[in-house]
């Protein structure tokens, strides 16, 4: 999606304000539905809940740091705090929920595929690994950008809660 000029100017003035209630972020469509390998797949919130909490279980033997691995007896999504229940005790909507949970789907997925393409096709073995890392270097500092925080810390917070909470 494309903001034109006064949407854009309309968002820069909302993200300087002070008050958090006053923020709105631009409206961005995030399809219903999403084609992978040439096929379609509805993104229903059930289907979706599903690969959150599969991927996130994958996580787990992938040696990645802040991979949140207790307690043992919640599944991914509830570890990690990002479940209807919560979400909505926290103030959204189940719609928004649903919206949140498509959107780490789609842009996740879509943004390494396309990543991924692009390089398979156009570059060497050699030059795909170097631009690869570039392009998730760059990434990794845009979402440090937008969160306007270390993200480390933040993920250092959200273990140091669930900490608290196994205790």
């Amino acid at each position: 999606m494309t903001l034109n000029k006064q949407e854009l100017k309309d968002f820069q003035k909302q993200s300087q304000s002070n008050s958090v209630e006053d923020f709105k972020p631009p409206i961005t469509d995030i399809p219903e539905q999403v084609v992978l390998k040439g096929v379609t797949y509805p993104l229903s919130s059930k289907v979706i809940e599903n690969w959150l909490n599969q991927t996130l279980t994958d996580a787990e033997n992938m040696d990645i740091p802040s991979v949140l691995l207790l307690p043992k007896d919640r599944v991914p999504i509830t570890r990690y705090g990002i479940d209807q229940l919560t979400l909505i005790k926290a103030g959204l909507s189940s719609e928004m929920c649903e919206r949140i949970y498509r959107a780490l789907f789609v842009y996740s997925i879509g943004f390494f595929e396309t990543v991924s393409k692009m390089l398979l096709h156009n570059c060497s073995a050699q030059s795909y690994l170097v631009v690869s890392k570039s392009i998730w270097k760059v990434f990794s500092v845009l979402l440090e950008v937008a969160c306007k925080t270390d993200y480390r810390l933040l993920i250092s917070k959200v273990t140091d809660e669930h900490e608290k909470e196994k205790q």
